[in-house]
């Protein structure tokens, strides 16, 4: 934007009258605005000039930052910010550093933004593993499980290890499992297979009805009278499929929370999920550096750790012991 060098208070009115409606506006989107122009307003005077206050004000209540804090047009008695950069970033661009660039280019020096985007994209797998699930399958595991004896392969004995005769049952049920229903790396089909938990067959089942309506309407001459039924068909379809998703997103996370609310712990861990959080790990050091000498054994690391924990220790109950012993003088 650039706004004429009018600075009578009459012009200034007028222009915040015609701006705040707009900033207002763009203001309630979520993706990235940058306001940048020649705005003629100087930015140090707004302790002094109330309409430059307001006009910083506007932008400031409204989520944005100034990004350009010193002069960038001088003279020889005075330097003005009169170029203004304000970003409205999102939460996959927070990171931004500005700058401005010494340059004889014009009578303003050029500024410079740089947003760094961390943006994770979501991108289908290739490929996927999944369990074999046919009847057939499922029967074979039966039969297997059947044939194998398991009472007599149990020891009998009443005061026998009972972990012993449950390992037997569990690898006879392992083994069955791996030769009758193994796992299988297959190709990834949006169609067939479900990233999220609350996706149910029938869902996707619908999401590939939509797929095709779209592709029938892309396909149609927008001439023809079918295309506005076809349009009309896809909003609605598509509308009552956002909706199917949405409660089936709801009844899953509701069954979890009213299955995990005796456990604190998966509790929480269900909030992360439904957050999308990721906890950030860090790698624990491999080595230390204890009186300028750097120490690689664990032992050493060990001792060495205890021995600063115990003179730590010791350091803080002289500390408050002097502490105590300075009050009750005073007292």
């Amino acid at each position: 934007m650039y706004r004429p060098p009018r600075d009578r208070n009459r012009q200034l009115k007028a222009f915040l009258e015609e701006i705040t409606p707009v900033i207002e506006k763009i203001s309630r989107f979520y993706q990235d605005v940058l306001f940048v122009g020649d705005i003629n307003i100087d930015l140090l005077k707004i302790n002094n000039r109330d309409l430059y206050g307001q006009y910083l004000d506007l932008f400031l209540t409204s989520g944005f930052l100034p990004q350009i804090n010193l002069p960038t047009r001088l003279t020889k008695r005075k330097g003005t910010i009169i170029d203004h950069t304000l970003t409205k970033l999102s939460k996959n661009s927070k990171h931004v550093k500005s700058a401005i660039v010494v340059s004889r280019i014009s009578d303003h020096l050029p500024t410079i933004s740089a947003i760094r985007y961390d943006i994770a994209q979501q991108c289908p797998p290739k490929y996927i593993m999944i369990q074999q699930n046919s009847k057939k399958a499922i029967n074979k595991f039966c039969d297997e499980i059947s044939k194998a004896d398991i009472i007599g392969k149990l020891d009998s004995n009443p005061v026998t290890n009972p972990n012993e005769n449950y390992d037997k049952i569990e690898n006879i049920l392992t083994d069955a499992n791996n030769k009758h229903l193994p796992m299988t790396k297959v190709k990834f089909r949006r169609y067939k297979h479900k990233l999220n938990c609350w996706i149910t067959v029938g869902i996707l089942r619908s999401i590939k009805f939509r797929d095709t309506l779209y592709k029938k309407l892309k396909t149609t001459d927008c001439e023809l009278p079918l295309y506005e039924t076809l349009k009309h068909n896809l909003k609605t379809y598509n509308k009552i499929l956002k909706k199917n998703i949405r409660l089936a997103k709801q009844k899953y996370y509701k069954s979890l929370f009213e299955k995990y609310k005796n456990n604190c712990k998966k509790t929480w861990d269900t909030v992360k999920t439904l957050l999308n959080s990721k906890q950030k790990t860090s790698d624990f050091p491999s080595k230390f550096i204890v009186n300028g000498n750097e120490i690689n054994d664990e032992q050493q690391i060990l001792e060495s750790f205890n021995t600063f924990l115990q003179r730590l220790g010791q350091d803080w109950h002289l500390k408050y012991r002097q502490m105590v012993w300075s009050h009750s003088k005073l007292i």
